[in-house]
């Protein structure tokens, strides 16, 4: 299920997010947000696939001396799905995450302005934002219950969940918390199961 549900808003609702939303397109591999910069909008993806991430620094296993920075992507978001960094979008915190579409992303925007007379105007939009905010707890869940699995069964259960072959080999390996080779061998042997 798409969070937020876009079929249960007014017609009132939906007429006004028309007339402020605007479109915006986003290159694959630009960043449309960086950590440290406030998150001053929503984005609602009308087509492509962007990642949410962040990076760990950690000893290298052989030489304790050498840190490696490591990427961990948090969740991916693709057609129909609301685009923020929902901590600091709703609470004003800074940005600690990036959002970085993996292809070319067509976006409708809205400015936290904007959104916020929307909350004056449209009694609902407490629910949207309730909405928006229990779609990446649902995300974050999945992920932690996908790492609670055996490297062997997480990209068998994330690919019941998500087209994976429109991501690459780095990202899987990047959410899936498991290394290439291992990934390759998985993705093989599930190939000829199926």
């Amino acid at each position: 299920m798409f969070y937020p549900d876009t079929t249960r808003f007014s017609d009132g609702f939906l007429n006004h997010l028309k007339q402020i939303a605007h479109l915006e397109h986003y290159p694959k591999g630009k960043n449309i947000l960086t950590p440290g910069e406030p998150n001053n909008k929503s984005w609602y993806i009308k087509k492509g696939i962007a990642k949410i991430y962040h990076y760990i620094y950690e000893h290298d296993k052989k030489n304790k001396d050498i840190i490696i920075e490591r990427e961990i992507i948090t969740c991916f978001l693709q057609e129909q799905d609301t685009l923020n960094i929902v901590d600091s979008f709703f609470g004003r915190e800074m940005g600690k995450y990036y959002i970085e579409p993996i292809e070319d992303c067509t976006v409708y925007a809205i400015t936290k302005d904007q959104f916020e007379e929307c909350y004056r105007l449209f009694p609902e939009v407490q629910e949207v934002a309730r909405e928006i905010i229990l779609g990446y707890k649902q995300k974050s869940d999945l992920r932690a219950n996908l790492l609670s699995l055996k490297a062997e069964e997480r990209f068998v259960a994330f690919s019941k969940t998500f087209n994976t072959s429109r991501l690459s080999i780095a990202d899987l390996v990047a959410y899936l918390h498991v290394s290439r080779t291992h990934l390759g061998r998985i993705r093989k042997d599930n190939l000829r199961i199926l």
